[in-house]
């Protein structure tokens, strides 16, 4: 079998991992992943919002420890370190906050180091990994489909959880029907949960033979998405949809094509809500009243013009980690206008309302450019069979295209670093394309005896 990955493990480590009794590589796998589904497990404070995965955290990273990883790889090393770097920077040529930057840059060593972790223990293979987060993926999107049930039943307690203490806000559409959310706090925040099995199941139901999710939970998830009415989990299907015309013929290509544009305009004609945030979105850029618009577009409006300031005053640099909210207070359209109550004006001040807006606003043009050529450099492209016989390359390519969509949906509506999984689905991402790589005939290391792909640890 072929080794290949971030971190040196030596054979003792791996002997260590494969003799686990009871899969311990896949409890950790599934504590750790299980941590992207609970960010409405929270306490709000001035100053951090405290998430129960935090306290999680340095149990599963024990737990990694006893399996046998080596905390850190030198890649890993090397992107914190520049993190830290381009930080150091902007605290001394830019004035930004020293305990802003340290907050932002120990939560994402910190769940980095995570899931490096997870992704060592279990031999960076990243199906088993993917897999995992599917099976907790169906289960919300089952919690979701309950709610729904429970509130045609009359049931409020059952689909209204305000009062389990779960930082919880039930919202309604238009119309008066609730939008599920199953655990979460808002319906955008599980429509970005469950965005990468959104995927697996626009391609499961195109006729993708998919190992991470059936025909039955594919329909499930797509309905407790379509019930949320959030525009996220709608550009989830859109997203998932384009990326399945990339692997057929043009024939079939012109049929997803036309597919997707049937979703679009039926979102747009029945959705008030997709209605409205579209044509506000639109006005607002073309210089009318930002006052007239709803919240969610008023506020990705005023993030837009904080970012740009941010970035055009760090000489195109980015302001440093943790610097949006400060650019916020002098950048921001809102905050000066007469009758705006302050907790709408300052809206996501402290993440941008977008993970792009900030790492434009943060990062500058220097973290646009490494994202963009890591998330093109590490793409698993579309096979040219089809996928019945999921061999390793399809496999990856699954993966790959999961990952994807949850940091295309992140760059949109997730201005978080690191709470939700952002870390996690940048690495399955990678390994991804590593796995892709090492099952490929013409690599010096490929099997074809072993059907289930490559193995992706290397030894020391």
């Amino acid at each position: 079998m072929v080794a290949h990955a971030l971190l040196p493990c030596t054979d003792a480590h791996w002997g260590e991992v494969y003799s686990m009794p009871l899969r311990v590589d896949r409890l950790i796998a599934a504590l750790a992943i299980g941590t992207l589904f609970m960010p409405a497990f929270r306490i709000r404070t001035d100053t951090i919002d405290l998430y129960l995965q935090y306290a999680l955290l340095p149990l599963i990273l024990a737990l990694c420890v006893a399996a046998g990883t080596n905390l850190i790889s030198k890649r890993v090393g090397l992107l914190l370190g520049a993190l830290t770097g381009h930080s150091l920077l902007s605290v001394v040529l830019l004035g930004n906050s020293t305990a802003a930057a340290a907050q932002q840059l120990v939560g994402i060593a910190a769940f980095t180091l995570l899931f490096y972790n997870v992704a060592c223990v279990n031999r960076f293979d990243p199906i088993p990994l993917l897999s995992m987060y599917a099976r907790l993926s169906k289960l919300v999107a089952a919690i979701a489909l309950a709610q729904f049930g429970f509130y045609l039943a009359g049931f409020r307690l059952g689909y209204d959880l305000s009062w389990t203490g779960l930082d919880f806000h039930q919202s309604y559409t238009a119309s008066g029907l609730p939008r599920v959310q199953s655990v979460f706090g808002e319906p955008s925040h599980f429509a970005l949960a469950i965005s990468p099995a959104v995927c697996l199941s626009v391609l499961t139901l195109l006729g993708v033979a998919n190992r991470f999710c059936g025909r039955l939970w594919s329909i499930i998830i797509l309905a407790a998405a379509v019930l949320s009415f959030s525009t996220m989990a709608y550009l989830a299907i859109v997203f998932a949809l384009c990326l399945a015309g990339f692997r057929h013929g043009p024939w079939r290509r012109a049929t997803v094509v036309a597919a997707t544009g049937s979703v679009v305009i039926a979102a747009y004609a029945f959705v008030p809500e997709i209605r409205l945030r579209v044509d506000d979105t639109f006005l607002a850029f073309l210089h009318q009243d930002p006052l007239q618009k709803n919240v969610s577009t008023l506020t990705l409006y005023n993030n837009w013009h904080v970012a740009l300031g941010n970035l055009s005053g760090s000489y195109l640099l980015g302001g440093g980690l943790g610097s949006h909210p400060i650019a916020f207070e002098r950048y921001s359209t809102l905050v000066s206008l007469d009758g705006l109550p302050y907790w709408l004006a300052s809206l996501n001040a402290q993440d941008a309302n977008s993970l792009l807006l900030r790492i434009v606003s943060e990062l500058g043009l220097p973290g646009v450019a490494v994202l963009s050529a890591f998330l093109i450099l590490h793409h698993v492209a579309a096979p040219r069979t089809a996928l019945a016989d999921a061999s390793p390359h399809d496999d990856a390519w699954l993966v790959s295209n999961a990952a994807l969509t949850f940091i295309a949906m992140a760059l949109v509506r997730h201005g978080h670093y690191f709470v939700m999984g952002t870390p996690f689905f940048l690495l399955l991402y990678y390994y991804a394309h590593r796995y892709a790589r090492l099952a490929q005939p013409t690599h010096p290391g490929f099997d074809p005896q072993e059907p289930d792909g490559p193995e992706v640890a290397e030894p020391a």
